[in-house]
């Protein structure tokens, strides 16, 4: 064995130095690694909301062409006519018939099964209408679920709208006021619900 020197204590310092610097290191890694696992909770959580907000936003987009028919509808009463109403209602149960309310989950599921079937029977109706009034008549009835959907779903560019007169409400396009219960006897008549 030979003498000490002075370099020695100096690499027992140096190691003790790195020993510390390691235990360091893995401690900021390891509250990385709680970050990061912290972050993929979160994400995960997020996914689990976005698929729940998903199912809403497919059964939305899958009513598009409901609520298309359905406006062809509400213009065609609108304008005093019934020519085309048959076609489009028989377009809109098929449209209906499309929807997959099954994939929402959550606290509107019930809202919108319930949405689809009223939807879907009230459809069935307006085939059936024999005159303008009846198809009015009938088309109130297709109004209700159709305003409700309209209401949660906030969908653009279309407005609920109530005619106290006829204490019954209707979507339609933005823009002038378009009654489907009076036509041109009543146009205007009707403010947003």
């Amino acid at each position: 064995s030979g003498p000490i020197h002075a370099n020695d204590s100096c690499w027992c310092c140096i190691w003790g130095y790195v020993d510390k610097c390691f235990d360091l290191i893995i401690g900021k890694w390891s509250k990385k690694m709680n970050r990061l696992m912290t972050i993929f909770v979160l994400v995960g959580s997020l996914s689990a909301t976005t698929s729940f907000a998903r199912g809403e936003g497919n059964f939305n987009k899958e009513m598009r062409p409901v609520l298309t028919h359905y406006l062809n509808i509400q213009e065609l009463l609108a304008s005093d006519s019934t020519k085309g109403v048959k076609r489009e209602a028989k377009a809109l149960q098929k449209a209906i018939n499309q929807v997959r309310e099954e994939k929402v989950t959550g606290k509107n599921a019930a809202v919108y099964r319930n949405i689809k079937t009223d939807i879907k029977h009230s459809a069935k109706a307006m085939i059936k209408a024999k005159d303008l009034e009846d198809s009015r008549k009938r088309f109130m009835k297709l109004s209700e679920p159709m305003a409700a959907w309209t209401k949660i779903s906030k969908q653009k560019n279309v407005v609920v709208m109530y005619c106290s007169m006829k204490k019954a409400s209707w979507v339609q396009k933005s823009g002038p006021t378009k009654n489907p219960y009076y036509g041109s006897s009543m146009l205007s008549c009707g403010s947003k619900a």
